[in-house]
């Protein structure tokens, strides 16, 4: 279904331990279902309901308000990854004006996973790419990349990165416009 998806930005989180049958009043078809399917679910139906909570909130009030705060908690959460697993392959932020959206930024870093090389696209950024910069960082926080983003459609290269999963920024001097993760292999 995500592959199949239209939408030039999407997000598939899928809540570890979960099903689809604890979203629904208990009934036969879906107790005989999980009854005889592997994995059986090994969280409860509140805390499942509770994770997806914690994300959908904040990713309505981003493109339903345009509240940027909500969008970066959304992120935040995508990228800390507690209780789900997710794919991104993109990221909706924005600059503000008294919280609220003056200008939705949508970076998109594709191939990920990564094997030589990948693009980054930054849409909606209205000023000058002059100061954009991405910067990569291992899983103990480590900056083992950084890179100038000098054109809307920057080439990044793999270089010397090992295998493994990093995490990437994309700054405005000392504004945060993206982050997530980016696996290499």
């Amino acid at each position: 279904m995500y592959d199949s998806l239209i939408s030039t930005c999407k997000t598939y989180v899928s809540v570890t331990g979960g099903s689809h049958c604890q979203f629904a009043n208990s009934n036969t078809n879906c107790s005989f279902g999980e009854a005889t399917c592997t994995p059986q679910p090994t969280i409860t139906p509140t805390v499942q309901q509770g994770i997806v909570t914690q994300l959908l909130i904040p990713w309505l009030d981003f493109y339903l308000k345009g509240s940027c705060g909500a969008g970066t908690q959304f992120q935040g959460l995508i990228t800390a990854g507690s209780g789900i697993t997710s794919q991104q392959n993109c990221q909706l932020l924005c600059t503000s004006v008294n919280g609220n959206a003056a200008n939705t930024i949508q970076v998109h870093l594709s191939p990920n996973p990564i094997s030589g090389t990948a693009v980054i696209d930054i849409l909606g950024f209205k000023s000058s790419t002059d100061g954009l910069e991405l910067k990569m960082y291992d899983l103990l926080g480590n900056e083992v990349k950084q890179q100038p983003i000098t054109e809307n459609r920057t080439l990044i290269s793999k270089g010397n990165l090992e295998p493994g999963i990093y995490i990437y920024k994309v700054t405005n001097g000392n504004e945060l416009l993206a982050t997530g993760k980016l696996v290499v292999r």
